[in-house]
């Protein structure tokens, strides 16, 4: 496999969780072609690369990629295959190489992407986590994972919110971040930290990723990424009410932390 170095760099991996707006980040980076992003190659439920409409990828390279066999037999030596996959090999295009990976898919391996030094991380984090548990839980209901494109003709689903469930919820979400925090600092990986949040409200924001990844501006925008829920996330739920102060002391926290 031969490799050019000009503009090329170390690979990358995203480190978040479900719900917490990868989608409309990979979206976005994959529309600089400039970047073979894996959205979730240790779920157990799907593919995890693609986005090969935008390089002339090789087959044999695509499959190795998308080859779970390879991957559940030896993690490793995938990590270590996909993180190679960087240049522009072939005249491919790609410069840089990567995936996202939650602990949900493989805890193991999630920890231990949270001390690789061959990999620049990005930690992409939602400071409303109750944005979060609400989309996780309507997900579960519905199995949409990502929008429905007739999601615009249907009420919002809404699930009944339980107080002692989300508390236990956002304390695992809020301790696994603060967890992988701690690791990427403890090993000197060179990781950006973001949040949803401000993904959403700041260009700037994404500009420092890129510069982060030295990656050139998109000549063309990413992939629209509907929303999924209603904004008002009380709407979300079957009884609002109890999920009020929660959201109140979102808010207050958000206040505090502007």
């Amino acid at each position: 496999m031969t490799t050019e170095t000009a503009r090329t760099g170390r690979p990358v991996v995203l480190l978040s969780q479900a719900r917490s707006g990868t989608n409309f980040l990979i979206s976005r980076l994959q529309a600089t072609r400039q970047i073979l992003f894996g959205w979730e190659p240790f779920n157990q439920t799907f593919l995890g690369y693609g986005g090969y409409e935008f390089f002339n990828v090789p087959p044999e390279v695509r499959d190795r990629m998308n080859d779970v066999r390879f991957r559940d037999s030896d993690p490793d030596g995938y990590v270590t295959y996909c993180g190679g996959f960087t240049g522009a090999l072939g005249g491919t295009g790609v410069r840089l190489s990567g995936f996202k990976i939650f602990p949900s898919h493989n805890a193991d391996r999630y920890w231990k992407m949270t001390r690789d030094t061959r990999f620049r991380a990005l930690v992409l984090e939602r400071r409303s986590v109750l944005a979060v548990y609400s989309s996780l839980q309507i997900a579960l209901q519905t199995r949409e994972w990502v929008a429905n494109p007739k999601a615009g003709e249907r009420d919002q689903v809404r699930v009944q919110f339980d107080p002692k469930g989300f508390e236990t919820f956002a304390a695992q979400y809020r301790g696994d971040f603060a967890r992988t925090e701690e690791n990427l600092r403890a090993a000197s990986v060179d990781f950006l930290k973001i949040s949803y949040e401000d993904l959403v409200a700041d260009p700037q924001v994404f500009e420092r990723i890129l510069g982060f990844l030295d990656l050139d501006p998109p000549r063309e925008p990413g992939i629209d990424m509907k929303k999924q829920n209603d904004s008002n996330v009380l709407k979300r739920f079957l009884n609002p009410e109890d999920a009020r102060p929660y959201l109140e002391r979102e808010h207050e926290e958000q206040r505090r932390f502007a």
